[in-house]
Parts: C-alpha cells; sequence; structure tokens
C-alpha cells in the first residue's frame, strides 16, 4: 500500500485515537493507492506491529457520546488483553528458564553425590591400606627384636 503520513498534509475533523498491539498510539497515514485515493489509515509508528492497523474513524461532534467512549474502552480494554497476554508469555518463558535450570542443578547435584560416593569409597580404601602398612610395620619391627 502506498501512503504519504498525514503530517504531509492537513486535513479536516477530528479521529478516534487507536492503539497498536505493541501499545503505542498508531500514526494517521493517506492512502495514494487507487482503489483507496486519499483515504486516511492508522498504521504502527513503531514498525512493530502490521503497517495496516485499519481505516481512520472520523468524530464529528454529535458522535461523541457513548458510541465513541464505549470504541475507545473496547479498543483500550483489548489492548489491556493484549498486554496481559505479552506479559504471561514472557513470565511463562521465564518460569521454563527456571524450570531447566533447576532441572540442570538437580542433574549437578546427582552427579557430585555419586562422585561424593565414590570418594568416600576411596578415602575408605586409603584408610585400609594405611592400616595394613602400619600393621605390617609393626610385625616387621616386633620380629626384628
Amino acid at each position: 500500500m502506498s501512503s504519504s503520513s498525514a503530517a504531509d498534509g492537513a486535513w479536516e475533523g477530528r479521529y478516534v485515537n487507536m492503539y497498536c498491539k505493541c501499545g503505542k498510539k498508531a500514526g494517521i497515514r493517506i492512502s495514494e493507492t487507487q482503489k483507496n485515493k486519499n483515504r486516511m489509515y492508522y498504521y504502527c509508528i513503531e514498525n512493530a506491529c502490521e503497517s495496516f492497523l485499519g481505516w481512520c474513524k472520523a468524530i464529528d461532534s454529535s458522535d461523541r457520546s457513548q458510541g465513541s467512549d464505549l470504541e475507545m474502552r473496547q479498543r483500550s480494554a483489548a489492548i489491556d488483553l493484549f498486554e496481559l497476554k505479552e506479559e504471561m508469555l514472557y513470565l511463562k518463558r521465564e518460569m521454563m528458564k527456571m524450570y531447566n535450570e533447576i532441572m540442570t542443578i538437580g542433574g549437578k547435584r546427582k552427579c557430585l553425590e555419586l562422585e561424593i560416593g565414590s570418594l568416600k569409597k576411596l578415602i575408605f580404601i586409603c584408610l585400609m591400606a594405611i592400616m595394613m602398612l602400619f600393621t605390617l610395620l609393626v610385625i616387621l619391627l616386633y620380629k626384628g627384636n
């Protein structure tokens, strides 16, 4: 869709504020396509969402009643819901990272416990060998006297 920024030219009227999925206030551009020539549309300023968010809706003085307020509240609620979903997905990813770390630590703990068990056995064998050598030394000294 070919477009120009709304800042490039002036237009008459007021339009409903719109927010994109990323939570930022949407910008307004003017379409330059043949099918929708000079029609204004919302777009994501940050280019984080889709470039086309919808056609602009003008607010006239008679339309500022409950309808546009309700629409703005609905959009705000939709944005809040989207942000909560994003936060929930972020927390889920963080929880999975923590779980993986805990599992890694648990695996390392089991390896360490096995190594400690092996070291205990090795120390016991060394102590037994020292006792045998000491006993042998005593026997040799006793026979020598």
